[in-house]
């Protein structure tokens, strides 16, 4: 997956062969998130390993996980991981630079 990228409902829809609001419906009964939901947990997931396995800046890593804007970025990032992302890196950094 690259949660760079924007997911499109209507193409996936098209590939399983079911209407939109079927698949977003079979999507939650399957994975318990919406698409969205389950878009931004797969991004704050990348973002937290960025975060503690690369000397990659906060802007490049919120680029790289698909936000455009670093106040939402961070807004998100502190709504998922408890913290902001600065303080994350600097409280689980996994490998010394």
């Amino acid at each position: 997956m690259h949660p760079e990228r924007n997911i499109e409902i209507a193409p996936l829809a098209k590939a399983a062969f079911v209407s939109e609001s079927r698949f977003m419906h079979l999507f939650r009964h399957e994975t318990g998130s919406s698409v969205s939901e389950y878009v931004g947990k797969i991004r704050m997931e990348n973002a937290k390993k960025l975060l503690t396995e690369t000397e990659l800046s906060i802007p490049e890593i919120m680029v790289r996980c698909g936000y455009a804007d670093q106040s939402r970025f961070c807004r998100k990032f502190r709504e998922y991981a408890g913290v902001p992302p600065g303080q994350y890196r600097n409280r689980y950094r996994k490998l010394a630079f």
